[in-house]
């Protein structure tokens, strides 16, 4: 039996190799990390945070700009104020989960 809050888990190799280097790089404990992952877990009730529709507009709006020359004025546009959209989401939910700098 392991140590009080003590955790085990079967990672693929990789993804725990990965996860721990990004963590060291970052200058972070991965135990720490995923301890913040699992508390924002519980509190928000099991959903997953994902930014996913604000990227997929972003590269929508980038491939309609690159397709339709003509509405080139609007698309730009609509491109910035989605990757602003997208980037204060991401800043907003790496505060939420106290993993930004």
């Amino acid at each position: 039996m392991g140590r009080e809050g003590g955790f085990s888990a079967n990672f693929r190799p990789k993804l725990l190799n990965d996860f721990r280097e990004l963590c060291k790089e970052q200058g972070r404990q991965y135990t720490k990390v995923l301890e913040q992952l699992a508390e924002q877990y519980v509190e928000s009730g099991g959903v997953m945070p994902s930014p996913n529709k604000e990227l997929n507009d972003l590269i929508t709006r980038v491939n309609d700009l690159e397709g339709n020359q003509s509405d080139t004025d609007n698309a730009i546009s609509g491109a910035s104020k989605t990757y602003r959209n997208f980037d204060r989401r991401l800043k907003a939910l790496e505060q939420q989960l106290n993993l930004g700098k």
